[in-house]
């Protein structure tokens, strides 16, 4: 971990030049985990393309979501010792010593791939992501009240024009978590300009934690949890003011959809390493693919994320 102060953090913003879902996201307050433009991939995807065989709604959406979801894009993966196709992340994260989060940067093979700077506006806190060369990629802006956002545009481009709008709208228990979201999108191509609705997310707690997620009651995600306390959301870098963070870190994911075929579905297992200050400084994924059974074996990946940080006093 750095401890900088305002100057060094001025060195580091012009030396960087600012997501599983693993890191994916259904807009980037929505977002599962950090997958990234994997935000819903990886994870998302296989859940959601059962959702697609079913109706064409979701299809669009399906679409939608992968455009719009996480932070980092897997990189060169080669093998460990295991035999295991091995990718290989870092993000380097500027915060206040209260964790606000002001810059993360992330990196593929040490080369800068993209930055998210955040503004914290009174009544709305903006998030920008743009490309190694400026160039923006995402657009959210979330607006407060009470400390907590009641909704969230995101603005989604492609080569620097604008492809998705979503208005996300977000519901809060009365101790914070967020259990509901409804997404509504404007797609933005030559070929159409529509309005699509009916994206419903809820979330269920337990002991601090957000276990599961269901999507429009057909679908679900499933989490499990250590015994490690949680300081901060790596997964995607969202703050408080989007519903309180899981008490404890993740352990498992998996996902499964009603009346799905004998097909079955991916997941992940997580291990951890803590700095002293008891932030994450590494953490290690085994993704296992969604198979068809029993005539077909899951595809592994090991995903070894580290995390730097910068703390401003």
């Amino acid at each position: 971990m750095i401890k900088a102060d305002r100057t060094t953090c001025g060195i580091a913003n012009k030396g960087f030049g600012g997501l599983r879902s693993s890191e994916i996201r259904f807009s980037f307050c929505n977002g599962r985990q950090e997958r990234s433009p994997q935000s819903l991939t990886s994870h998302t995807t296989g859940t959601l393309g059962t959702i697609l065989a079913k109706t064409m709604l979701m299809k669009t959406t399906t679409k939608l979501l992968l455009m719009i979801l996480e932070i980092g894009v897997l990189c060169c993966c080669e093998k460990d010792n295991d035999n295991i196709p091995l990718v290989e992340k870092r993000y380097l994260i500027q915060m206040t010593s209260d964790y606000k989060i002001l810059e993360v940067s992330f990196f593929k093979s040490d080369t800068l791939e993209s930055i998210n700077r955040y503004s914290y506006l009174g009544d709305k806190i903006q998030m920008i992501k743009t490309d190694r060369d400026g160039k923006p990629l995402l657009k959210s802006v979330y607006y407060v009240e009470n400390h907590l956002a009641d909704s969230c545009i995101d603005s989604v481009y492609y080569d620097a024009d604008l492809k998705y709008v979503t208005s996300n709208q977000y519901t809060y228990n009365s101790e914070g978590y967020k259990t509901n979201t409804i997404i509504t999108t404007k797609n933005f191509t030559n070929e159409s300009d529509y309005y699509l609705t009916g994206v419903t997310l809820n979330y269920n707690y337990t002991n601090g934690n957000n276990t599961s997620i269901d999507i429009n009651y057909d679908c679900s995600y499933y989490y499990s949890f250590t015994s490690q306390e949680n300081k901060l959301n790596i997964s995607t870098f969202i703050g408080e003011y989007c519903g309180k963070i899981d008490k404890n870190l993740r352990k498992t994911f998996n996902s499964g959809c009603h009346g799905a075929p004998s097909t079955a579905p991916e997941s992940s297992e997580y291990s951890y390493i803590l700095g002293e200050n008891g932030l994450v400084t590494e953490r290690t994924e085994i993704y296992s693919s969604s198979y068809h059974v029993p005539d077909q074996e899951p595809k592994k990946k090991k995903i070894i994320t580290k995390f730097e940080y910068i703390i401003l006093e």
